[in-house]
């Protein structure tokens, strides 16, 4: 099983350092491969690791930021194929819990579309297919709305845009938790990454999705 962490804010910073302790208390569910992505002065930056969740030596802080612990399913245990993916033009970053059925299907779509991927995974297609659609709208929300339409299969996602400081989830048939703080807003697998932070949770059913700002 995978894990996934996000943290947003409109005021309060956290220290890249504590997400990834949140990150390490999904550890229990297995993984191979982790990483995370931040929002910095208007700038997406990711970070991707293979093996044991080193907690010592993450510096800075960021009011965006999302986390993921990775058991392969589809391709080998690589940085490549490590979460978070983006999308092609380097806007998006997303991570997933899941399988995404008709990721195949969705590939050679968005490949007719000019689209390139990176990695042997089926997560990689999301990203993608949200740029794909933001293109079309001009509007975040729809074009997230539009590729849920399309998704078939199981998924517990959250993805962040350089652009807009904000968490987009989604949820199906894969667990995903919101944490209530008095300034911020914690999206999980499991509340166990942020019960010294908040008991405060909103649990999320099968087909809600929405946005963190």
């Amino acid at each position: 099983m995978c894990g996934i962490v996000g943290f947003s804010s409109r005021t309060e910073e956290i220290e890249i350092s504590d997400v990834v302790q949140m990150i390490k208390s999904l550890d229990y569910r297995g993984y191979d491969s982790w990483g995370l992505s931040s929002i910095n002065n208007s700038k997406l930056q990711t970070q991707k690791f293979v093996g044991k969740i080193n907690t010592e030596g993450h510096i800075g802080q960021s009011k965006t930021i999302i986390g993921h612990t990775r058991w392969a399913t589809h391709g080998n245990v690589t940085k490549d194929n490590s979460h978070p993916h983006s999308s092609n033009d380097g806007k998006i970053a997303l991570v997933h819990n899941g399988i995404i059925e008709n990721h195949n299907e969705l590939r050679k779509k968005l490949k007719v579309a000019g689209f390139k991927f990176y990695s042997q995974t089926d997560t990689e297609i999301i990203p993608n297919l949200i740029q794909f659609h933001l293109e079309k709208t001009n509007n975040i929300r729809k074009a997230f709305q539009n590729t849920l339409k399309e998704l078939k299969g199981t998924y517990a996602i959250a993805f962040i845009h350089q652009d807009i400081n904000n968490i987009f989830f989604a949820r199906r048939d894969s667990p995903l938790v919101i944490g209530v703080m008095e300034n911020a807003y914690i999206v999980s697998s499991d509340v166990t990454s942020f019960i010294e932070k908040t008991k405060k949770v909103i649990y999320l059913e099968d087909g809600d999705y929405g946005i963190i700002n």
